[in-house]
């Protein structure tokens, strides 16, 4: 554990409040806090004081341009999501996950179809908070 429990919830906490969560939301989605908070302990995410959610990736990949980490950010407006969501079917559930990782690390689709499960897995709770 790289960070304590404590001060993981602590961060998760400070997300959730900047992003005005309520109390009814945090309780539908416990089960993301949770992985959100192992992540914070395990060193695989970090929130900065902006409330930015940064992840460490596990499995960094590319040749020329190596991808080490991914930078979410902390609001995501319909504009900024209409462009990645063009073409994926609503009933696609993978699709709009996918769409809503791409839309908030400002990444393309295919960037974050290469993340390893583990790390896409990270993105996926992180994408949860905003559908």
């Amino acid at each position: 554990m790289v960070v304590s429990k404590e001060v993981a919830q602590q961060d998760v906490e400070r997300w959730l409040s900047f992003k005005k969560l309520t109390d009814q939301r945090r309780e539908d989605k416990k089960e993301n806090i949770e992985a959100l908070i192992n992540a914070v302990c395990d060193g695989n995410l970090v929130i900065d004081e902006d409330c930015n959610l940064i992840q460490k990736l596990m499995s960094p990949f590319g040749d020329e341009m190596k991808i080490t980490e991914l930078k979410y950010k902390p609001r995501l407006t319909p504009f900024a999501l209409k462009f990645h969501l063009q073409g994926v079917k609503a009933t696609d559930m993978d699709a709009r996950v996918c769409a809503y990782v791409c839309a908030l690390t400002s990444q393309a689709k295919g960037i974050i179809e290469k993340l390893d499960m583990e790390d896409y897995l990270i993105g996926q709770n992180v994408a949860f908070f905003f559908m």
